[in-house]
């Protein structure tokens, strides 16, 4: 079965399996929490692609892959399969959700995707395409339009579309990349919060989340100095010395570097939450 919304998901799980909701304090939330003991298959993306090529069942992906690995120098392993195809439930129209492991490997298969497009195996999305895009992604047409969403989109160089597929890359650090473990950080909501800011740092906008070091944010009395969007649609969004407006939910760190951050993507939809350029900094 399969729900789209967080909404849903909630609703599905507080009837049939509530005993997966929880209320974590490190992170202030109520969130989905499956003890050890009940986890029966653990699907990794990386397996997951290799199975998927070797069995050569979805030949656009199996096409796919062979043109990212071919131009970006990497190895199969370092990439892997995530979304409906990890689990099993992909369709004709179903979206390929490219996991590249490695924080510079994301950079070359970008690259890569790039170079693809200017060479006409993979397309850009056209307006029909960033329009289903919007759809799925925007709940709240009044904080993010279209037109704003277009042009965020139109830099990014993340998506594209082999054949009918739209084919979106996304980043994963390796273990060796991971600093520190859960529980050496905790949150504490603050409330919700517009803040506009200059970023200073821009060098983590593809990871999960992606994060952007931040100057000159003040949200309800105290300075800011992180947004953090767990919803890939704000990855990639904003670069270093540009100004940028965000609204999301204001957030007091606590651990090694006490610090305050916002918070976008509070939910997969996110409704009201958003990081975009400032108008006066958008360029053509």
């Amino acid at each position: 079965m399969k729900v789209r919304t967080s909404a849903e998901a909630e609703r599905f799980l507080s009837r049939l399996a509530p005993q997966y909701i929880r209320f974590c304090p490190e992170l202030d939330r109520e969130v989905t929490i499956v003890p050890e003991k009940s986890v029966l298959r653990h699907l990794q993306p990386a397996f997951r692609l290799d199975e998927l090529v070797r069995e050569d069942d979805e030949p656009a992906l199996s096409s796919a892959i062979a043109e990212l690995v071919a131009r970006s120098g990497l190895a199969q392993a370092d990439l892997g399969v995530t979304g409906s195809f990890l689990v099993g439930a992909q369709e004709a129209s179903s979206d390929i959700d490219l996991v590249v492991y490695g924080l510079s490997n994301y950079r070359r298969v970008l690259d890569a995707l790039g170079e693809c497009v200017s060479h006409g195996v993979f397309s850009r999305l056209d307006r029909r395409d960033l329009a289903r895009l919007y759809r799925k992604r925007v709940s709240d047409p009044s904080s993010y339009s279209f037109q704003e969403f277009v042009w965020h989109e139109s830099r990014k160089g993340d998506r594209a579309k082999f054949g009918n597929r739209r084919f979106d890359v996304l980043s994963a650090r390796r273990p060796e990349e991971i600093d520190g473990r859960f529980g050496d950080v905790s949150f504490k909501r603050l409330g919700r919060a517009r803040a506009t800011c200059v970023v200073t740092d821009d060098e983590l906008a593809h990871d999960y989340p992606a994060r952007y070091g931040v100057s000159g944010c003040q949200a309800l009395g105290v300075e800011v100095s992180e947004i953090v969007s767990f919803t890939h649609t704000y990855a990639n969004q904003v670069r270093r010395g540009e100004r940028a407006i965000c609204h999301g939910i204001l957030e007091r760190v606590s651990g090694a570097e006490p610090h305050f951050r916002i918070l976008i993507g509070s939910s997969r939809e996110a409704p009201g939450e958003f990081l975009k350029v400032a108008r006066e900094d958008r360029r053509s």
